[in-house]
């Protein structure tokens, strides 16, 4: 099991590699990260974790192998977006960051999810005031608001991982 010490250093790097990178590297390294714990959640949750990497499954099957395992179906929504944008920026050059894709992401999160983006928000405005962030969430550029956006999805299965996954809606 992650200790808090480990959670923390997780935590750390995953906000420097939003922070540190380009739109490409910010939406390729996020879902990198949110894969790899969607991974970790499964293996935690099967009897027998040692053949899934033989199944060779690919991102969407693995968000459909959680839900059957137990995720809650809301979240399932922002699982499969973060996946199709990982996917138009890993098939188009041209693919950029922009408040359209955001809101789509954003759009997927159920209830409690878009809540806690915005006391997320606050609280990284409230305990970071040199960061030149608007006052509310809704009017933060487009790489503000995926990275909060993100942050969640990712915090939201590392408390799976420690806990288990919520079960039903």
């Amino acid at each position: 099991m992650d200790t808090p010490q480990h959670i923390q250093s997780d935590l750390e790097a995953f906000s420097k590699d939003l922070t540190r990178e380009d739109d490409l590297g910010s939406v390729l390294r996020a879902h990198i990260r949110i894969e790899h714990h969607l991974i970790k959640l499964i293996e935690k949750l099967t009897s027998a974790p040692q053949p899934l990497a033989r199944l060779q499954l690919e991102y969407d099957q693995y968000v459909t192998m959680a839900l059957i395992m137990g995720l809650r179906p809301d979240w399932v929504s922002s699982l499969r977006a973060m996946g199709r944008l990982r996917n138009r920026f890993a098939h188009k050059l041209e693919a950029v960051l922009d408040l359209e894709a955001v809101n789509n992401l954003y759009e997927t999160l159920p209830q409690d999810g878009k809540a806690q983006v915005h006391d997320s928000y606050a609280n990284i405005r409230g305990e970071n005031p040199e960061l030149p962030l608007p006052e509310r969430f809704a009017d933060a550029g487009p790489k503000e608001r995926f990275q909060v956006i993100v942050l969640v999805m990712w915090t939201r299965l590392t408390a799976w991982l420690l806990s288990g996954p919520p079960r039903g809606v």
